[in-house]
């Protein structure tokens, strides 16, 4: 959902603002160039704390602010959310369950088999915008804890 650059540059502004960043997030930093299905099995190794649902909430809802503001397509915005509740360990729980399946939904109606592109991206909107509530909270978090605005 963040391309690695910016990627790069919160996990930059993690090092400089936490006493012992986690060695995860100092490789991240380190991978200038890199692919970003790269970086993201980089980050994903971090799990010492595990997933906050919350996090995931906030998570979602960049997902939604960049998908209505055509900052992100839908494939894409589909296949992020799918990848996060599938690391989060939250793809089977009930309120997630829907958003977790378009992506199945999504390839059977890209490929021709079945449905309708059009519908399923109505079906991503209705469950993706249900997370937006929670990025006001997020960007204030993200201000408190770095003493900087959020850039999305």
């Amino acid at each position: 959902m963040f391309s690695t650059e910016e990627v790069i540059g919160i996990c930059d502004l993690i090092i400089e603002t936490v006493d012992n960043p986690p060695y995860e997030i100092i490789e991240a930093s380190l991978m200038t160039g890199a692919k970003s299905i790269d970086l993201e099995d980089k980050l994903s190794e971090f799990h010492i704390l595990g997933y906050n649902e919350n996090i995931v909430k906030a998570l979602l809802s960049i997902i939604d602010y960049k998908f209505s503001n055509n900052k992100m397509d839908v494939a894409e915005a589909v296949r992020c959310s799918s990848r996060l509740l599938l690391h989060s360990g939250l793809s089977f729980e009930r309120e997630y369950y829907n958003l977790y399946n378009i992506e199945d939904m999504y390839d059977l109606a890209e490929c021709g088999t079945y449905g309708d592109l059009k519908d399923v991206e109505k079906e991503f909107k209705l469950e993706i915008s249900t997370y937006s509530k929670y990025l006001n909270d997020f960007r204030e978090s993200f201000f408190e804890l770095f003493k900087k605005e959020l850039i999305l």
